[in-house]
């Protein structure tokens, strides 16, 4: 439970992001060590080279890795701050605020390229379909579209609704209150000291 005069619904927010950024290090950390065995068995590194010079592989897969060398680092960092951000949340330090709110503002964005990305994944496989029927297959194709776009519009909006209640919930009067308050300092009695 929240300590009296905290909000629970900060101090939950808080906790489940602190959980998700240890378990994103934890993944990341055994990512890296993964390469580094990779590396180590295949004198040279690895040929991501190889699989770009590949005419099969996708023009996605060969963008993807031009900058693999910028996931793990990247990856990393942002792991570490989410589990700074959300001790820091917990603490109810005012800078912690501003940054859940940024992550509130980044998953709606999130969700509506989601949304979004889900309406042409959605005219791709009509697309494909009607070019499927005309070699005489692809029957199964419309149900198995229909399936994918419902679960991802479904979780876009899912996930949009969450990161907005963020936003209303870290904008609340209590709750800006709560990453307000001073706490005496050390030196002079009842002297306030920024939380």
């Amino acid at each position: 439970m929240a300590p009296a005069g905290r909000s629970t619904a900060v101090t939950v927010l808080g906790v489940v992001f602190l959980s998700l950024g240890g378990v994103w290090l934890l993944g990341v950390l055994l990512q890296g060590a993964f390469l580094a065995f990779l590396t180590a068995m295949r004198p040279g590194g690895i040929a991501a080279g190889e699989v770009a010079a590949n005419p099969h592989t996708p023009s996605a897969i060969r963008h993807l890795l031009q900058y693999a060398g910028l996931w793990w680092p990247l990856s990393f960092t942002a792991a570490l701050a989410l589990i700074v951000s959300s001790i820091a949340l917990l603490r109810r330090r005012p800078w912690a605020r501003v940054a859940f709110l940024l992550v509130g503002g980044a998953g709606i964005v999130y969700s509506a390229a989601a949304l979004a990305a889900s309406a042409s994944l959605a005219a791709y496989f009509r697309s494909a379909h009607a070019g499927l029927e005309k070699l005489g297959a692809g029957s199964g194709l419309p149900a198995m579209a229909a399936f994918v776009v419902l679960m991802v519009g479904a979780k876009s909006a899912l996930l949009g609704v969450f990161f907005g209640w963020i936003l209303w919930k870290l904008t609340r009067p209590d709750v800006k209150a709560e990453f307000a308050r001073t706490r005496p300092g050390p030196s002079v009695p009842g002297a306030g000291q920024g939380i």
